[in-house]
């Protein structure tokens, strides 16, 4: 499918690996390009990718929220 907002890894689905890519992004073990960043970007503060977008992307996968 099309990639959409938490799908880091740009696979068209919203997995735990698309969470994985954004903690690693947080930290500076990986550096995600101009797309990835994006719809990696899951909270309010556009911009920046923290443990909160990690977090809503999990939250994603199990269905406690809908991004």
């Amino acid at each position: 499918g099309e990639p959409r907002l938490g799908d880091a890894d740009l696979d068209g689905k919203v997995t735990s690996n698309d969470a994985l890519m954004a903690l690693q992004q947080t930290v500076g073990i990986i550096n995600m390009g101009c797309l990835s960043f994006a719809l990696a970007d899951t909270d309010e503060d556009i911009g920046r990718i923290s443990a909160n977008d990690a977090l809503k992307i999990l939250q994603a996968t199990v269905g406690l929220l809908e991004l």
